[in-house]
């Protein structure tokens, strides 16, 4: 991952560094595998907290882009409802509830199929 973050801008250049031979991003290579080496110097309960504030910190970044492209939708088209309306959110929220999961929070920047 840090490769393809590091060509898209948001990491250093140096983590899309090559490696003459075998064509490998070694430096993010190396680097990862130094934070993973530190991780297992802590305990299940630390990873446990480490992946609950990775799993926050991702969510977020999937929620934020839905709300930009639910802003985008409102400008477009002038008018944005949740799909389905009323039943559509109890239905969304009702598969929350039973799987333990949000389902995918760019449901809710999809324009209706009445706006189109």
């Amino acid at each position: 991952m840090p490769p393809t973050m590091a060509e898209d801008g948001y990491m250093p250049p140096l983590f899309t560094r090559k490696h003459p031979r075998f064509g490998t991003p070694w430096i993010a290579i190396l680097v990862s595998s130094g934070c993973y080496a530190m991780l297992t110097l802590k305990s299940l309960t630390q990873l446990i907290t480490v992946y609950n504030w990775l799993r926050i910190a991702t969510s977020i970044m999937t929620v934020l882009p839905a709300w930009k492209l639910r802003k985008s939708i409102l400008i477009s088209r002038g008018h944005f409802a949740f799909p389905g309306e009323v039943q559509g959110l109890c239905m969304w929220w009702s598969l929350r509830s039973q799987s333990g999961a949000w389902p995918c929070p760019a449901v809710t920047a999809l324009p209706c199929a009445g706006d189109r």
